[in-house]
């Protein structure tokens, strides 16, 4: 998955363009927990929690951690659940919100393991 808030296809002149292993780098609204606490941390199910994400705006809209500053959505990915689906998208089945509701866990085991196995999951729904 490709972040386009930090993609860039040229180095920028006179700038480090070097990522180090310690550095945090996303955007807020789509980095999952454990990339927020330690960029050590991430495995294939970070990007079950970014697709989450992403499929959670697409489908409603809106975001699914709000903020108006990036450390207020910090604070919110890591404290609170998700905005509810169903106000902005009452459309959207049961099985797909229990699906976006299981991306977006903080815990990662309670997440699907692997992008595959969200995309059966979505396949099934």
């Amino acid at each position: 998955m490709l972040d386009f808030g930090v993609a860039r296809s040229e180095p920028t002149p006179g700038a480090s363009n070097l990522t180090r292993a310690e550095m945090v780098v996303g955007t807020p609204h789509y980095m999952p927990p454990e990339q927020m606490i330690s960029a050590h941390d991430v495995d294939e199910r970070s990007d079950v929690w970014s697709m989450g994400a992403l499929l959670y705006e697409l489908v409603t809209g809106r975001l699914p951690f709000a903020g108006e500053s990036a450390m207020e959505v910090v604070a919110n990915v890591l404290t609170k659940p998700p905005l509810p689906l169903r106000p902005f998208a009452p459309h959207v089945s049961v099985e797909l919100e229990a699906i976006l509701r299981k991306c977006l866990q903080r815990k990662r085991e309670n997440r699907p393991s692997s992008i595959r196995d969200l995309r059966d999951a979505l396949g099934a729904a």
